[in-house]
């Protein structure tokens, strides 16, 4: 039997629509290439359809992110919950 495992992620609040309801119609091309290079990053790892943010959470600036290494700069971001596949090395057998 598997446990149902989370990753939180700190990642900008204008990625919310994309990837909690698939709606890429608010972001710029830059933006789009960004999360699309994120995705594939973490593709192997995280479940992105389980996509999840807490509802009484209010966006916050944030300097360091976890989405500064595709390029995105400090901006507003919210913490977003994602399950972990089971083949991932992030995933706790125990």
């Amino acid at each position: 039997m598997t446990n149902i495992q989370f990753h939180d992620l700190c990642l900008p609040d204008h990625w919310a629509c994309p990837l909690i309801y698939g709606d890429y119609s608010g972001l710029t091309d830059q933006d789009e290439e960004e999360l699309n290079n994120f995705v594939k990053y973490w593709k192997n790892d995280l479940d992105f359809s389980t996509a999840d943010i807490s509802s009484n959470q209010e966006s916050e600036f944030v300097k360091y992110h976890d989405a500064s290494t595709v390029g995105v700069l400090a901006c507003n971001c919210f913490i977003y919950s994602f399950q972990i596949l089971p083949t991932s090395p992030l995933y706790s057998k125990t």
